[in-house]
């Protein structure tokens, strides 16, 4: 099967300004930058139906507390997107 995945990025203040629906199978991220100027990112992902708003959040980053952690959430992450896609990242 041969399939194209997308993914959507923007701020806080984006996402809840539009509250898209999100595309099934697309992942969404929310790039928040803190006050001393790092990143981390939180992710939604899409069912078709449901606004951004309304989905639950499948990884938030500033939750992991160390590099196996997060590294752990990220094969899930692909794993999902293999599931989708049947595209090995």
């Amino acid at each position: 099967m041969k399939a194209i995945t997308q993914h959507y990025y923007g701020t806080t203040e984006e996402w809840q300004k539009y509250n898209p629906v999100i595309y099934n199978a697309v992942f969404a991220f929310e790039i928040i930058t803190r006050p001393d100027g790092s990143i981390y990112r939180k992710i939604k992902a899409g069912d078709g139906k449901r606004r951004w708003n309304e989905l639950p959040y499948i990884m938030d980053e500033s939750k992991l507390n160390t590099l196996d952690e997060i590294q752990q959430r990220l094969k899930v992450l692909e794993k999902i997107v293999e599931i989708y896609t049947g595209e090995v990242l």
